[in-house]
């Protein structure tokens, strides 16, 4: 399960993470921790997080934490 977040509104989802990720363009979205994908057109900035982690600061002004698992992978985006 997880969260869908549009530019207005949020939807609780009961599809897995994974399966809406298959289902997603892949030079679109991209996954940030294990309970997130983002849209790569809504990333406004990234700032150093403690750990390892960023922070993606979004353009509605949302604020998520990339997994240090996954900075890299964003990175090369």
């Amino acid at each position: 399960m997880g969260t869908l977040m549009t530019r207005d509104n949020s939807y609780r989802m009961r599809e897995r993470l994974y399966k809406m990720k298959d289902r997603l363009p892949t030079d679109q979205f991209i996954q940030v921790s294990k309970q997130a994908l983002i849209h790569l057109d809504y990333l406004q900035m990234m700032e150093a997080s403690f750990s390892g982690n960023m922070l993606a600061i979004l353009t509605n002004r949302t604020k998520m934490v990339i997994s240090r698992r996954y900075v890299k992978n964003l990175e090369e985006k």
